[in-house]
């Protein structure tokens, strides 16, 4: 059954534990259930290599090889375990492969893939010196040897002068160290845990509320809440004047003259009494004036004249 992509990082990091803790047999079996890539193959066929065992290696590099044809890297380490066990011809075709799949670089830094090694060409030529050197090739082994003098990078490759100097005599190809293996990237690896992105949901609350049982508010009544106290406004000290100011809007008008009044009714004339508007409850109320307002027949609402009566003859 295949396995996912967290459980097959998993099994590759679980792999990696065993084989640090030099227990090769249970890495060999957790990399063999993955082993579906060209990185696990290379991992194994470097395991085997590290303990002697090249011919399960070579199988490994060119199961590798199979599923990515430009892994110049695995033809390398083919060839080095070709050479270790004498079969230098083999060694030989796997190197220029390698050398091919170079494609013109100087190198090919293969830790953006998570193995920490840099595959240099003149790593190449140089291990193919050293087999045409082994096939008794002497004048083209030592070609090589110069060629890849003259392509040194880093202080390693100081010793291809020595062996130079030495005709190549006891001298061995480069390979890539022990212990360097593919490896997941560790990001990866650490965002494998579970993760709750949606959170838990949490309670806010401004004012804590009380767990007892709220009482509907009456006279003289105390709603307690938390801390806090709040006390029902109809207490008998607020005056007359502030309930009535709160419980209408309406401002009474100044009485007026009665006569006037009787008039006015009695000529078919309403009386029309004004009120100010009524203001938001959040504004004080207009002051209500302190003496009646004197308002006179003409400055009232539509009261006409009283006409005057004739004198008798």
């Amino acid at each position: 059954m295949a396995q996912s992509l967290k459980e097959e990082i998993q099994t590759w990091s679980s792999a990696l534990e065993a084989y640090d803790a030099q227990d090769w047999d249970k890495s060999l079996d957790l990399f063999s259930k993955i082993a579906d890539n060209s990185k696990i193959f290379t991992n194994i066929g470097l395991i085997y290599a590290s303990l002697g065992e090249h011919d399960l290696a070579i199988e490994n590099f060119n199961a590798a090889v199979d599923l990515d044809n430009y892994l110049a890297i695995a033809y390398f380490q083919a060839g080095v375990s070709h050479f270790l066990i004498g079969q230098f011809e083999a060694a030989l075709q796997d190197f220029d492969e390698a050398f091919q799949f170079m494609r013109d670089n100087e190198a090919i830094n293969y830790e953006q893939l998570g193995l920490k090694y840099q595959l240099y060409t003149c790593s190449i030529l140089f291990n193919q010196g050293i087999t045409y050197l082994n096939l008794g090739d002497f004048d083209r082994g030592m070609a090589l040897l110069r060629e890849a003098a003259k392509n040194k990078v880093i202080p390693d490759h100081d010793v291809i002068d020595e062996a130079i100097q030495e005709n190549g005599d006891g001298y061995t190809v480069f390979s890539i160290p022990v212990g360097v293996l593919y490896r997941p990237n560790e990001k990866k690896v650490a965002n494998m845990g579970t993760k709750d992105y949606m959170g838990k949901a949490k309670l806010i609350s401004a004012t804590p509320v009380s767990t007892e049982e709220f009482v509907a508010p009456t006279r003289s009544n105390t709603i307690v809440r938390s801390n806090t106290t709040r006390r029902i406004a109809f207490d008998d000290d607020i005056t007359q004047a502030s309930l009535a100011r709160s419980r209408s809007a309406t401002v009474p008008t100044a009485p007026q003259n009665q006569a006037a009044l009787s008039r006015s009714v009695s000529a078919g004339n309403p009386v029309v009494r004004t009120s100010p508007p009524s203001p938001p409850p959040d504004q004080p109320l207009p002051a209500i004036p302190a003496q009646p307002l004197n308002l006179t027949r003409s400055k009232s609402a539509r009261i006409a004249p009283v006409p005057e009566r004739p004198e008798s003859p």
